[in-house]
């Protein structure tokens, strides 16, 4: 496994922090979801356009029901397609 592979892991765990639920799966959206999740992070702002620009969001959920506190994200690669999972 390469440190890039590696990177790209921890950074969509990072970013799976986020609730998406609310939201379109637009850049923007998914931009402000992540930055209202680290709002008191310096550099969150810079973080999330990083995840924006590299990663689509194509499905969410966060059980609200039942309040098992679950919350799992797809996101897919800009560039190869592939789809990844971070929760």
């Amino acid at each position: 496994m390469s440190n890039q592979f590696i990177a790209q892991y921890v950074t969509l765990a990072e970013a799976s922090y986020a609730d998406f639920s609310e939201k379109t799966f637009s850049d923007k959206d998914v931009e402000k979801a992540i930055v209202d999740t680290n709002e008191n992070k310096k550099g969150s702002e810079k973080f999330a356009e990083s995840v924006s620009s590299s990663f689509s969001v194509v499905a969410h959920w966060k059980d609200r029901e039942n309040e098992s506190s679950f919350s799992g994200t797809l996101f897919q690669n800009k560039e190869t397609g592939k789809i990844c999972a971070g929760d």
